[in-house]
């Protein structure tokens, strides 16, 4: 009983998460066609902060935040858990990112990672990386605040893995602080929910490195 109760709060959940990324898709082409970048950008902060909120309450997920909000400039270092980590992160504050290159060639998302600022990384190529962290400089100098993944892979949040550090070097340059950023994620209740409680979304100024 209890997994065909799972099962079927899923496939309750399926259409709802469909007609929001749907919605997501269609204002966020409304959005690009603001002519003025800096006027574009924020739009599509708002649009997606308000949109991602959606998304997760239709997931099921619980969020929960602790210490105050990270603003720009700021270089964000945090552990990666998975796709909900961008997801969370948009929700909870204005922000960009750097992302595999891949996701510039992605239907509908990389228009939108692009019109957001995010800046893209070939992580395979050691020149490319080096190359990658001008353009992360111009988005701190910017004032902007950039969610890095510097273990550059996914984990289930128990242990830590060695840090990529070559794009650390951007915020030296910019005389930006970097931030450390926990994500943690418990999984659902005895009933299978799907529920996902993330904590230490934001961390303390004083934890400034």
């Amino acid at each position: 009983m209890i997994g065909q109760r799972h099962d079927w709060r899923r496939a309750a959940r399926l259409p709802l998460v469909v007609l929001v990324l749907l919605c997501i898709a269609m204002a966020g082409t409304m959005v690009l066609a603001v002519p003025d970048k800096r006027r574009r950008q924020r739009a599509l902060h708002a649009m997606l902060c308000r949109t991602t909120r959606v998304l997760l309450r239709v997931l099921g997920v619980r969020q929960q935040n602790r210490g105050p909000s990270i603003h720009g400039p700021a270089l964000v270092a945090a552990n990666h858990l998975g796709w909900l980590d961008v997801v969370t992160a948009v929700a909870t504050w204005p922000c960009t990112f750097v992302a595999k290159q891949e996701v510039r060639s992605w239907p509908v998302v990389g228009r939108l990672a692009v019109a957001l600022g995010v800046v893209f990384v070939d992580r395979a190529r050691k020149r490319d990386l080096i190359k990658t962290i001008p353009a992360l400089e111009e988005a701190l100098r910017e004032g902007r605040a950039v969610l890095l993944f510097p273990e550059s892979t996914t984990t289930d949040g128990q242990d830590v893995l060695p840090f990529r550090s070559a794009l650390f070097e951007a915020a030296v340059r910019a005389g930006a602080p970097v931030f450390p950023l926990a994500l943690s994620a418990a999984g659902g209740d005895a009933a299978g929910s799907v529920a996902v409680s993330y904590t230490h979304l934001t961390l303390p100024t004083n934890r400034e490195v």
